[in-house]
């Protein structure tokens, strides 16, 4: 039987206020991290990217933007 998962959202919190800004390198907020599933918040500052990583999967939401996000596929392996 699949296992549920809830995540509690207070009406009142918004992803704006889940993401985190850094100059250094992003900082993800991670909601759920478990070995099926992964939920985070990122904030890019200008010139920022998310690293590579093996997740087959994603879905990403861009809420405010003046640039436009890239996707590249690499095979496994890579």
């Amino acid at each position: 039987m699949p296992t549920a998962i809830t995540i509690p959202a207070p009406p009142d919190v918004t992803v704006r206020d889940l993401a985190l800004f850094a100059a250094a390198s992003p900082r993800p907020q991670f909601q759920v991290d478990s070995e099926k599933l992964k939920g985070l918040v990122a904030a890019l500052e200008p010139g920022q990217c998310i690293p590579i990583h093996s997740e087959v999967l994603a879905v990403y939401d861009c809420i405010e933007a003046t640039s436009h996000l890239i996707f590249l596929a690499a095979k496994a392996g890579n």
